[in-house]
């Protein structure tokens, strides 16, 4: 039943419109008062349908939650996995080695909040075979003496640094071994892209160059001459 609930709740949260800032300090939900109006309009569906103590209880958390901006934005944002992924802090100052030290709150399913997971993210100093830039994230958290490990890899675009696909693996740690617990895969939706040949790419530009050169040499090698002459090739 609970999970019922959770996927119906859906229908009120979304369509959802969050503006983040540049450094994803600064999240605000739009649209709040419009996701209220589509939670009223979906309780006595619920009521109807599911009566009962626990959702009761599940109508008391969402709307204790709905009118509180601040608190069901930490909420959403550290608790749903697209957000807390997606609203992750990508942008900023660097070391001459394209890395730095970064934590992420992530819900592993375990515990009743999200773990902070501690590490280190960096960025690939080569564009990848779509064009992209790869941006990595990788960190620890322990809990109730259990080790766990997030990796998380985002696909940027070049131009502009923007999240195209975002890659999450959650590993727990048990006797040396790393056990795969959640996969996470976030797509933007778009064409399919090409796959880029760089040799290929490189080559031709080359080419060009090379073409271009002796264009030019032979612009310096007539550029003495008269115009009877460069007429006829002399």
């Amino acid at each position: 039943m609970a999970d019922e609930l959770a996927i119906l709740t859906t229908r009120a949260l979304y369509p959802l419109e969050l503006h983040i800032d540049y450094n994803t300090r600064k999240q605000k939900i739009i649209n709040r008062k419009e996701i209220q109006n589509n939670w009223n309009k979906l309780v006595p569906y619920l009521e109807r349908e599911y009566g009962g103590a626990l959702l009761e209880l599940y109508k008391h958390t969402i709307e204790e939650q709905l009118a509180d901006d601040h608190r069901f934005r930490k909420s959403l944002l550290s608790n749903d996995l697209f957000f807390s992924l997606y609203c992750h802090s990508l942008y900023g100052e660097y070391s001459s080695e394209l890395d730095k030290e970064s934590s992420l709150w992530f819900n592993i399913g375990e515990y009743n909040r999200p773990l902070l997971f501690k590490g280190k993210q960096w960025v690939e100093k080569e564009y990848n075979q779509v064009g992209g830039v790869f941006l990595h994230f990788h960190g620890q958290a322990i809990k109730a003496g259990v080790r766990y490990e997030l990796e998380v890899e985002y696909n940027l675009e070049k131009q502009r640094f923007t999240i195209k696909d975002i890659l999450a693996t959650l590993f727990r740690i048990k006797e040396g071994h790393k056990e795969p617990l959640t996969e996470v895969s976030i797509w933007q939706q778009r064409e399919k892209e090409p796959v880029i040949d760089y040799e290929k790419q490189y080559e031709e530009e080359r080419k060009k160059l090379d073409e271009d050169e002796v264009v030019y040499q032979k612009y310096l090698k007539n550029k003495g001459k008269g115009w009877f002459d460069r007429l006829f090739g002399f």
